[in-house]
């Protein structure tokens, strides 16, 4: 799944994060990590703080950019039956998120994913805050090639090959995004904010709860992604006492990147 412009993947990222901004190279699968700009958020993409570290890379070089999910509204739809045509499918998609979305979906751009024969994931992401992210990358003569979404980029890593797990938990700060899935497709997308801790663990036993009793599934297998170099305190420890056995763990190594 692949989300917004995607004309090639550039050499060079920035991650949009929940208030800090970072610059990636990536060559030959390598990901390296070249600065942090801290306490910057999307919405300061055009102060001078940003426009300076923008400016670092060289005119006319291709970028990407890959955002925190933050910014993004996730839902996964479920229909009797989906049209094959786009545009009918797209029409119905817009039918029901309307119907639950108390916002313009006008001011949105939505892009939708087919999942299976009755499921459908759309993701929103608000129109003017695209604009801007564009125009700063057009006004540096800096092409954009790529805009990617975190989340999704971790799903491209992390529900594939032999090893899947049932969920996977992205922590950015205290921004958490639970991701489970079924056959590698999402069927449960959970965001939420809280501080990390003891906290952050109840929030994720009550996911697990809830996923339990309306979808009647018990994952026993679990990935953990963090932004940081350091996942939080006790909570693989914590897991392991609900039985379920950690696949895969990041800990700031990229899997958020395309690759």
């Amino acid at each position: 799944m692949k989300l917004f412009v995607r004309f090639r993947t550039p050499v060079r990222f920035f991650y949009l994060g929940d208030e800090y901004i970072e610059l990636y190279r990536i060559q030959n699968q390598h990901v390296e990590k070249q600065e942090t700009c801290e306490q910057i958020s999307v919405f300061d993409i055009n102060s001078d703080k940003f426009r300076k570290m923008l400016d670092k890379i060289p005119k006319k070089s291709e970028t990407g950019v890959i955002l925190s999910s933050s910014h993004f509204i996730f839902n996964i739809l479920e229909f009797d039956r989906i049209p094959l045509r786009e545009h009918l499918m797209k029409d119905l998609i817009e039918w029901k998120i309307k119907k639950q979305f108390p916002e313009d979906i006008n001011q949105y751009e939505n892009h939708f994913f087919k999942l299976d024969r009755k499921k459908i994931l759309s993701i929103l992401f608000r129109k003017d805050l695209k604009e801007s992210i564009e125009n700063v990358f057009t006004d540096r003569q800096r092409p954009l090639t790529y805009f990617g979404n975190a989340t999704i980029e971790i799903m491209n890593h992390v529900f594939r090959g032999k090893s899947i797990p049932d969920f996977f938990m992205e922590i950015d700060n205290d921004l958490c995004i639970v991701v489970f899935q079924s056959h590698s497709i999402p069927f449960y997308i959970r965001k939420f904010r809280i501080e990390r801790g003891e906290e952050m663990i109840e929030e994720l036993k009550k996911t697990l709860r809830f996923v339990a009793s309306n979808y009647g599934r018990k994952p026993v297998s679990y990935a953990l992604i963090s932004h940081d170099d350091e996942l939080p305190t006790g909570i693989q420890q914590e897991l392991g006492k609900l039985e379920l056995k950690a696949l895969k763990s990041d800990q700031g190594k990229g899997l958020f990147l395309p690759g």
